[in-house]
Order: C-alpha cells, then structure tokens, then sequence
C-alpha cells in the first residue's frame, strides 16, 4: 500500500469520526446518540488501521476540508434530520 493510499484512508475515517462526533453532539434519542458514538470511535479505531505502519503517520494532523465544515455546520443549524431529508432530495 502505498503512503499516499494510506493517508487517504487515515483522511477519509478522520473526516468520518469529525462528523460522526458532530451527529452524536445534535442527536436527542439517547440510542441515536450512542450509536453516532460508537461509529465515531470505529472510525477513529479504522483511521488507526491505516496509519499502523507508516512512518509519516505521526506527522499527519486533521483538519476538516470546507465540504466537511459546512455538513457539519448545517447539521448543527438545522438538525440531523432536516440536513438527511435535503441530501437525500438532492440525490435522487
């Protein structure tokens, strides 16, 4: 695997987890909630995976891209549901 691949993937379960974190802070059904927790620490464990191994790891830091920030933005806005019901629009 390339480190280039690596860091992708490191990126790709980070902006998961940011996101994740942002549903589960927005969430009121307590089960909801917990279950935004659990898939951001998956995700933070999977994000792990991906650095094991590569010696640059250790430099990479996480910062939200400007997709990423306004998702979480709306979500925290407009709520979970209102943001989904608009994606979902948007995609069909």
């Amino acid at each position: 695997m390339s480190a280039h691949s690596a860091h992708s993937g490191w990126h790709e379960e980070q902006r998961s987890a940011f996101l994740y974190r942002v549903l589960a802070g927005q969430e009121t059904d307590p089960t909801r909630k917990q279950l935004f927790g659990r898939l951001a620490e998956e995700a933070l464990e999977q994000a792990g995976m991906w650095a094991r191994g590569e010696s640059a790891a250790a430099s990479w830091r996480f910062t939200p891209d400007v997709r990423t920030r306004v998702v979480a933005a709306l979500v925290r806005r407009f709520g979970i549901r209102a943001v989904a019901q608009k994606a979902q629009a948007i995609g069909q």
